[in-house]
């Protein structure tokens, strides 16, 4: 079979037409959580769009281009399967820095339900940064959306808004107050097999 690779628009996503076959549109759908998502089945036509978790993909005509997918999956850059250790310390990071929906007045609010602290005590702590973004967008500075720049850590090539969450009153969870702050900037993260696992203070450029 020959592909031709062609991109379209329709609904949210970027769609890239990859082939078509006659029974396609007969085939189950089931979903599946990769880098590059094969997303639905329509009208014969087979659709690729970037990953989500919530596109699915039919299992039997993947199997019918295996060859042709694997080439292209293969160009992608993917994160290593999680060990325990990396895995408890990529839901931390999820959870102390990550919340697509965050704005600068309810820091308060999300430092008491994230029980966000000085690790290891009830203290408050002193400053907390949360990217908004998806957790998606943010692991991908640990692969093709970020540069290498020292040990472990990765800075993103792209800005990214984030709301900085600063101490001002209180001494202990859940009594601490905080103020945030907006700003854009390039990003830095420490990665592990491709996860990232820690957010690097505010010491980058400010975009604005």
């Amino acid at each position: 079979m020959s592909l031709t690779p062609t991109v379209s628009s329709s609904g949210p996503c970027q769609q890239m037409v990859l082939g078509t076959h006659p029974e396609a549109s007969e085939l189950e759908t089931h979903p599946v959580d990769i880098l590059i998502t094969v997303s639905w089945v329509t009208r014969g036509t087979i659709w690729l769009l970037e990953a989500t978790n919530s596109c699915p993909v039919s299992m039997m005509r993947v199997l019918s281009l295996l060859p042709p997918l694997l080439l292209l999956l293969s160009m992608a850059p993917q994160a290593h399967t999680q060990t325990p250790e990396i895995k408890e310390r990529y839901n931390k990071f999820v959870k102390q820095h990550i919340n697509g929906n965050m704005n600068e007045y309810i820091c308060d609010r999300e430092m008491r339900t994230r029980k966000i602290t000085q690790t290891g005590s009830n203290d408050c702590k002193e400053t907390n940064t949360f990217i908004q973004a998806s957790a998606q967008l943010v692991t991908r500075i640990c692969l093709d959306a970020g540069t290498h720049f020292r040990d472990k850590l990765f800075k993103s090539n792209q800005p990214f808004p984030i709301i900085t969450c600063k101490h001002s009153g209180g001494l202990r969870y859940p009594k601490c107050e905080y103020r945030g702050h907006k700003s854009t900037r390039y990003i830095a993260i420490a990665c592990e097999d491709g996860w990232p696992v820690h957010y690097e203070n505010d010491d980058l450029v400010i975009v604005q």
